[in-house]
């Protein structure tokens, strides 16, 4: 929504896949959100507990590909150790598309620098993959805005991202996922979630093998 939501009036035959189970209070936010912005985008559904998606990637991983049946192009979030179920998505979707079928694209979330310094709403620079910046406004931003607003329970996180007007893609890096995400720290470690970046590391490599 933060990231992507300007884009999708501009894309058409789109779904979407939610990895992690919405909370009632949740579902009827999201269902309230697609209203307020206008939006009619069927939702296929993982079914997995909020930190747990990694869990199942064998089963999820044959979700993505049927949902991908036939789709052009794929978003998703990157593998920047900002959240362990954005990391679990950047993993499904380049393993789903390991033959380059469909073109991998990438909105920007958030994550760590050093110490405690955070950055939402922009990539950890890759210099082979640059990104480009879509400042929106008018309709699509008034639509986008009224879609946050319907978030209540996430409005602490949403306001991190100081510019709501502001959308920045890429296309996707091929990713090494046996190693730490590229910046310096991954913001799960940094905040003390569990389970670690270096545990979600194992299971995957186990799930890959």
């Amino acid at each position: 929504m933060i990231s992507f939501g300007g884009a999708l009036w501009c894309l058409a035959d789109v779904a979407l896949v939610q990895l992690t189970e919405d909370t009632a209070e949740r579902e009827a936010e999201r269902a309230a959100a697609q209203v307020a912005g206008g939006w009619q985008i069927p939702v296929v559904y993982g079914g997995m507990r909020f930190r747990h998606a990694h869990l199942e990637v064998s089963r999820l991983r044959s979700l993505v590909a049927d949902a991908l049946v036939g789709a052009d192009v794929v978003w998703t979030h990157p593998y920047e150790g900002g959240h362990l179920d954005h990391d679990t998505a950047a993993w499904l979707v380049q393993t789903v598309c390991a033959n380059s079928t469909p073109l991998r694209m990438e909105f920007a979330s958030y994550h760590a620098t050093h110490g405690k310094e955070q950055v939402f709403g922009d990539f950890w620079s890759n210099a082979d993959h640059p990104a480009s910046a879509v400042v929106l406004s008018g309709a699509r931003l008034t639509r986008k805005w009224a879609a946050m607003t319907a978030y209540g329970s996430q409005a602490k996180i949403l306001r991190k991202f100081q510019r709501p007007d502001r959308e920045v893609y890429r296309a996707a890096p091929r990713y090494d996922f046996s190693c730490p995400p590229p910046p310096p720290q991954a913001r799960w470690d940094v905040k003390g979630h569990q389970p670690s970046t270096a545990e979600w590391r194992r299971v995957i490599a186990e799930a890959a093998a």
